[in-house]
């Protein structure tokens, strides 16, 4: 055997070795999700867009908070007359919901939501932006209508809250909870608009259901006036009628780029997509 041939041979060996390693590294699902939690806490900021559609079967509580944005709208001269589209909402029967927004995030903990689409919110809303800085108050955040040419100052208390907890950190928290109760399965990869996704899944059969486990809030940076809407959200599949969590993570950057959750009878629930996803792209000026 020649050099030349012995040479290319060995360059074909050793990068068939370096390929058969870094596939079987990404064969554990728990190091994927390791892999993918590192990243997004590793990012100083981030844009995307959230979409959310599925289930509602706690209409009561969205009916709370509807009335709640309600009255952050009625806050304005300007939009008071539109607040009471929000006032009744049909809490008989639980119904799809849809919910479309971008979103932005800085450390410490700035945050901001533009509507696009939401089942949620009075029509009044779409296009309305949402902003909280903890470095300027964190005892505040601010409504600004798309009418309005002044924000809308509202307590960090507001039951209207809930883009506080939109960074992807939360994806994570949730995540660490369901390992407690479940082993991931990696189930292959997917297509997910066009990107290698590896699809990960946590399986709760029969009466098995996902618990709310206890978190340190501290630990994951989370200002002291935002965790008690936290502790809202993160029992989110503890809720009852889980019978299946699936996450898709981007096989090359480990972007999360899907979640899909099933009700015990297989059917839909809800799933979440999160897209044209920015790192380290914002500074104080883009809140």
């Amino acid at each position: 055997m020649n050099r030349r041939l012995t040479a290319v041979l060995l360059v074909i060996v050793a990068v068939f070795a370096g390929v058969s390693a870094k596939s079987a590294a990404l064969k554990d699902p728990k190091a994927i999700i390791k892999k993918a939690k590192d990243r997004a806490l590793s990012l100083n900021s981030y844009s995307y867009t959230y979409i959310k559609e599925g289930w509602d079967f706690e209409m009561d509580k969205t009916a709370e908070q509807t009335k709640s944005v309600a009255g952050d709208v009625a806050k304005n001269p300007l939009a008071k007359k539109y607040s009471n589209q929000v006032n009744e909402v049909d809490t008989s029967k639980a119904k799809f919901m849809k919910y479309n927004v971008d979103i932005k995030f800085m450390k410490p903990y700035s945050v901001q939501m533009k509507i696009t689409q939401s089942d949620y919110v009075p029509s009044l809303l779409k296009d309305a932006v949402l902003t909280f800085r903890s470095d300027k108050d964190d005892k505040v955040f601010y409504v600004k209508p798309r009418i309005s040419p002044l924000g809308i100052k509202r307590a960090i208390d507001s039951a209207s809250g809930n883009f506080l907890y939109t960074p992807l950190f939360i994806n994570f928290m949730k995540i660490d909870g369901l390992m407690k109760d479940a082993a991931p399965v990696l189930e292959g990869t997917a297509k997910v608009d066009g990107r290698n996704a590896y699809k990960i899944a946590f399986n709760f059969p029969g009466a098995k259901d996902p618990k709310r486990h206890p978190v340190d809030y501290d630990k994951w940076n989370i200002p002291k006036s935002v965790q008690w809407k936290y502790k809202e959200e993160i029992d989110e599949f503890a809720r009852g009628n889980v019978g299946k969590v699936v996450y898709f993570f981007d096989v090359d950057t480990f972007d999360l780029l899907r979640s899909d959750c099933l009700q015990k009878n297989g059917k839909e629930y809800f799933h979440k997509e999160w897209k044209n996803f920015k790192t380290n792209n914002l500074s104080e000026s883009d809140f």
